[in-house]
């Protein structure tokens, strides 16, 4: 898509402009910029695993802080897996028009993967971002990491690299895994950059970003932070390192020494790279011009449902946080999914909203206003999820009919928990299950069609 092209597109959906006094939530400032913004995206983690969302295993004080002093939404939803969550993420749109159904190719819609939509990077290089993105890239399609002024990735697959960067990957991609995090293939600015068995890529890419926020903190920014944590490590065939390996992480309390390896240790190093990026807004007086978005791709892996069309498996965390432009709610009962945070940003920053989007922004609800979004939709290949406040619908297909619940007035609950509120309806007659039910698969069948696609 050329930028002729990407303007008009862009010109079918609605202009924002938003008052000063709006963006700010508080007296009109004519000479007030519009907001840096800062879109952190965890790879692998649920809401549950954060204590802000009631989990109890892991230690998040920066997020859970964030979460008190900003909006977090109690109920938001991705999809089971990552590739079909971030094209959700990177264009506001559903799978039934990008086509992105799941991380196998063949389960996705090759006629509909061809079709080229805005994207969340052209739409803020467009409105006059400068901007940088650190971390696993595996845009939408292909997408590379073009739009960007600078780029810090673990670039995920061999087409990132120029063919001089690939000397010890042996041309397996399989080799790029076991390169994630220490010794880590790391391409900055278009090379791949020399690291050592003592580098840690989590550290190299946090770094990069404060550098950035430094340099530029008299520009209106854009960060985009996909995170690699704290997604397991997989190792070539002849490594001996299982799928899935979780790595030692740096000590924050013995500099120069490692923890155990584990999954708790990367969970809670995902809290501190948070802590560091919001410390480095703190020292360049740039908090209450900043706004930061933390979210996840999808559910945590194992008990915690990835790779599942259970709620349980795209359920993620969504805190928005800014002194001074967002309100300090806490935890609310709206919902948003990863398909509203593109409109959202474009009503934050002024943007044009691309035309045919699903997305529905929730900027209003940052200032405590009511939300538009009624009901949220997920899938995971050719399963579907859908749900409001009250009723939850999931591992659903057009072949094979799924679970109802009524999930009453809990935010907090699982299908798959015995303990949850939420109770099994599905074989119930009583009349307000019926229509629920029935509302739900009309939406389904507006936005898949009667074969579910």
């Amino acid at each position: 898509m050329d930028r002729r092209e990407f303007l008009k597109t862009c010109a079918i959906g609605t202009a924002v402009s938003l008052a000063p006094g709006y963006l700010s939530g508080g007296p009109a400032d004519k000479e007030r910029r519009k907001p840096n913004i800062i879109l952190i995206n965890a790879d692998d983690i649920g809401a549950y695993d954060f204590g802000c969302y009631g989990g109890s295993e892991f230690k998040t004080p920066n997020i859970d802080k964030l979460a008190e002093t900003g909006v977090q939404f109690g109920i938001a939803y991705a999809t089971g897996l990552c590739a079909p969550s971030r094209c959700m993420l990177h264009t506001g749109r559903y799978a039934t028009q990008t086509g992105i159904w799941y991380n196998n190719p063949k389960l996705n819609d090759r006629e509909k993967r061809r079709r080229s939509f805005p994207s969340m990077e052209q739409v803020m290089k467009q409105s006059g971002y400068v901007m940088a993105v650190a971390g696993k890239w595996e845009g939408c399609r292909g997408i590379a990491a073009k739009p960007f002024d600078e780029s810090c990735i673990w670039p995920r697959q061999l087409r990132y690299l120029v063919r001089a960067d690939r000397p010890d990957v042996d041309g397996k991609e399989a080799e790029i895994e076991r390169l994630r995090y220490w010794r880590p293939l790391l391409v900055k600015n278009g090379r791949r950059i020399k690291t050592t068995a003592e580098d840690y890529a989590p550290d190299i890419m946090c770094d990069f970003l404060i550098d950035f926020i430094v340099r530029h903190k008299n520009d209106p920014f854009f960060i985009y932070y996909p995170m690699l944590l704290p997604h397991g490590e997989s190792g070539a065939k002849n490594s001996g390192a299982p799928w899935g390996t979780t790595p030692p992480t740096p000590d924050p309390l013995n500099p120069g020494k490692r923890r155990d390896a584990g999954i708790k240790g990367m969970k809670e190093y995902i809290d501190l790279l948070v802590g560091r990026i919001i410390g480095a807004l703190d020292k360049n007086a740039l908090r209450k011009d900043t706004i930061v978005i933390f979210t996840s791709d999808n559910g945590s892996y194992g008990r915690r449902g990835k790779g599942k069309a259970y709620e349980a498996g795209v359920r993620v965390p969504l805190i928005v946080n800014c002194p001074g432009r967002v309100k300090a709610l806490g935890q609310i009962r709206e919902l948003a999914g990863l398909v509203d945070i593109l409109p959202t940003m474009c009503e934050l920053s002024g943007a044009p909203v691309p035309g045919g989007i699903d997305g529905i922004s929730f900027a209003p609800v940052l200032q405590g206003k009511p939300g538009k979004r009624k009901w949220l939709f997920s899938y995971l290949g050719v399963k579907r999820i859908m749900r409001d406040k009250r009723w939850l619908w999931e591992n659903h297909s057009a072949e094979k009919p799924g679970r109802f619940y009524d999930c009453g007035g809990a935010i907090k609950g699982t299908s798959r928990d015995k303990a949850s509120p939420y109770k099994d309806v599905t074989e119930s007659n009583a009349p307000e299950v019926v229509a629920a039910r029935a509302r739900f698969a009309k939406i389904l069948d507006t936005l898949c069609g009667a074969k579910g696609k």
